[in-house]
């Protein structure tokens, strides 16, 4: 946002207006961090990758997503592979991690393939459901924002 002040009015009223509006700025700023502004969560998907890992018996899988939030450069994305069963979950792969070395912006997006060997998830009869895990990891350490995945149906 450009402040500007017309040069044709006083000087000390305009100087004044400025101040003011520059003051009511901080303030709301203050008062959105102190009381915690809504924010849209961090999103994301997972799904069939079509890049070669080499060999028949990996698949790439890819976990792609955005951010709500900005971060300083060294913040990580960590990724972990979950096959879901109907009584209990089972993480199968993990942690992938990748970690910028750029400002990142609010709703920045992120793309993370990883190949797994086919026998990991494949983890049970008929077709298989995986989702992810996604986590944001600040410089400072400790865990900013996560989010899981929709799960994948495929037959490994």
């Amino acid at each position: 946002m450009e402040l500007t002040m017309d040069s044709s009015k006083s000087r000390s009223g305009g100087a004044r207006i400025v101040r003011r509006t520059v003051m009511t700025l901080i303030a709301s700023a203050l008062i959105s961090v102190a009381v915690g502004a809504p924010a849209s969560a961090a999103t994301g998907s997972i799904g069939l990758s079509n890049e070669s890992c080499g060999d028949r018996s990996k698949v790439g899988i890819v976990v792609s997503g955005n951010t709500s939030r900005g971060y300083f450069p060294q913040r990580t994305v960590t990724v972990y592979l979950w096959g879901e069963d109907t009584f209990s979950d089972d993480r199968l792969a993990g942690p992938f991690s990748v970690t910028s070395d750029f400002h990142t912006l609010p709703g920045t997006g992120f793309e993370l393939v990883m190949c797994v060997s086919r026998s990991v998830l494949d983890e049970d009869w008929g077709a298989d459901e995986i989702y992810a895990w996604v986590y944001f990891t600040p410089v400072a350490g400790g865990v900013d924002e996560k989010f899981r995945t929709p799960k994948l149906t495929h037959s490994f």
